[in-house]
């Protein structure tokens, strides 16, 4: 049970805000030093686009030569897109084409999510299933950020539900859980879910699917019957807790998230 919870972690921290997908995981960017602070202003100033993308150009050069050092610019880059959002839309095109033939795909998927424009999570969606698994992974571990987009939504469910039949177990926990994320396309996703939530052979690919299912609240509904035997008969104790929590948030008795709601709000939605 403890493997299960550190793996559980462990995907949560990528799926939902953890360490840049394909970058060593060290100190928080956030936390920088005053170098680090430097080259951060520097690159917030005039002509800080094109500064930018020079120095996205510089970092596989800089992996063959000094990898500590090319992790550490990797990190500033990742804090400039962070603060400046959708200003750097104008790069777009450039991180697309940097995602797409694999040169820096963590860092390109990171920016195209910071940027938030519904284009790059087309890309992103569409990267899903690519030939090259680090562009994979960063597509799918950037992906869920835009989970309210329509437009992202149509290509990202049958990206994902494609890639819930890979060997990977995680790349199956990963899809299952960003399908609830997006809660799209429920009369297709969640017999898929349901099957996966059934029959997969990885015991946290299998509490993610039920998740997902839960994440879809009143949507989830024909999901109740396979839910209650989960519930009744499963002999996994956390899986029997899952489908109980996953039946909540359908019935409206938590909200997708896990949070108890109050009667009053409970009333309020069944007028």
């Amino acid at each position: 049970m403890k493997v299960l919870r550190l793996r559980e972690v462990a995907l949560g921290a990528l799926l939902f805000g953890g360490c840049i997908a394909l970058v060593s995981c060290g100190n928080d960017p956030r936390e920088s030093s005053p170098a680090r602070v430097d080259a951060l202003e520097e690159m917030n100033g005039t002509n800080a686009l094109e500064r930018l993308v020079k120095q996205m150009g510089e970092i596989e050069r800089l992996e063959s030569k000094n990898k500590k050092l090319a992790d550490e610019k990797t990190k500033e880059i990742a804090l400039v897109f962070e603060k400046m959002g959708t200003n750097a839309r104008p790069i777009l095109p450039f991180l697309i084409n940097e995602l797409r033939s694999g040169r820096n795909p963590g860092l390109a998927a990171h920016g195209i999510r910071r940027i938030g424009d519904p284009e790059g999570g087309v890309v992103l969606a569409e990267s899903v299933t690519n030939a090259d698994e680090k562009i994979r992974n960063a597509a799918l571990w950037n992906l869920s950020a835009f989970k309210s987009s329509a437009i992202v939504a149509t290509s990202a469910v049958p990206a994902l539900m494609a890639r819930m039949s890979y060997a990977d177990s995680f790349s199956r926990a990963f899809a299952v859980a960003n399908l609830g994320k997006f809660k799209s396309s429920p009369e297709r996703v969640i017999p898929a879910l349901l099957e996966i939530a059934e029959k997969d052979e990885d015991v946290v690919v299998r509490h993610q699917a039920i998740k997902a299912i839960g994440a879809f609240g009143s949507a989830a509904k024909p999901a109740e019957p396979q839910l209650t035997k989960i519930m009744q008969n499963d002999s996994d104790p956390k899986k029997r807790e899952t489908a109980e929590r996953a039946l909540k948030a359908i019935r409206g008795e938590i909200d997708p998230e896990g949070q108890h709601v109050p009667a009053a709000t409970r009333a309020d939605r069944a007028r």
